[in-house]
């Protein structure tokens, strides 16, 4: 666990190299921001070095020539097909963000079987990230980014907060009613985090759901040795998103934290590329 908060917290200083923008409010706009990393990381952090792959593509769709957004949908194919999820669990910084809110408390809830639909809304945000942008124009032609614009919580922390408070006079007159409602938003995931592992990352996030896709398929994934496993359960117990294991090692919600993997006191589980199932 330690280790893997150390690669997040890494992740997280390399994409946003610039703190003292900050205090000034200015983006930093040199020629690294024309790259995605393969996580959420919004453009108008100030903070920011690259792209977020979500935002670019909404961007290059809404435009009224429409650009098909091939590099950034090449590169978030070739990382699912590489490790699925992996990015979620070791390098998102908004997961880390929500792992650290969730060290206030030891007591997580799961999902109640109730809600186990709640789950399925990333994909439909993921089909609604290609299709709006496209079809919800204005006047002029013009679409939006609007997952950016409505829900993501990670542009609001990293963004809009900050710029609003370095430079209330210039950007006060935004402050509206989807605002609020994206700090709503916010506070529901953040304090959300500290009852349910990764509220955000299960129920909203259509980046993971993209990744989620290829977690079977994956070149790197997990594996499990059948003769060493004598499914004692510790893998399931050690699951923070509640999966059926060791059956479901490689199911669509499975973040790849590899906790399951540590926990194995037979070391049944791996991860890596082997012809295992």
């Amino acid at each position: 666990m330690t280790r893997r908060l150390i690669v997040q917290l890494v992740a997280l200083v390399l994409a946003n190299p610039f703190p003292g923008n900050f205090l000034s409010g200015t983006l930093y706009r040199g020629s690294l921001k024309g790259f995605c990393v393969p996580f959420l990381n919004c453009f108008s952090c100030p903070a920011a070095v690259a792209s977020c792959p979500l935002g670019a593509i909404q961007n290059l769709l809404a435009a009224p020539f429409t650009r098909i957004p091939f590099y950034v949908v090449g590169f978030m194919v070739v990382v699912g097909a590489l490790a699925g999820r992996w990015v979620c669990g070791w390098l998102c910084p908004f997961g880390f963000i929500q792992e650290l809110m969730g060290r206030l408390s030891r007591f997580k809830k799961s999902i109640p079987p109730w809600l186990a639909w709640t789950t399925l809304t990333k994909y439909l945000l993921l089909i609604l990230l290609f299709i709006l942008p496209v079809i919800w124009v204005d006047a002029s032609g013009y679409g939006s980014p609007y997952f950016c614009q409505f829900i993501c919580p990670k542009g609001t922390l990293s963004a809009g907060i900050p710029l609003i408070l370095s430079d209330p006079g210039s950007y006060a007159p935004l402050v509206g009613t989807i605002f609020w409602v994206k700090i709503f938003i916010l506070g529901a995931v953040l304090v959300g985090s500290i009852l349910v592992h990764r509220p955000f990352c299960r129920v909203l996030c259509p980046l993971g759901a993209f990744f989620g896709l290829f977690n079977r398929f994956s070149f790197f994934r997990l594996h499990l040795e059948e003769g060493s496993c004598n499914y004692c359960g510790r893998c399931e117990k050690s699951c923070p998103v509640d999966l059926k294991l060791p059956e479901n090692r490689n199911s669509r919600e499975c973040v790849r934290c590899l906790s399951c993997r540590d926990a194995c006191p037979r070391g049944a589980l791996s991860w890596g590329f082997n012809s295992g199932g």
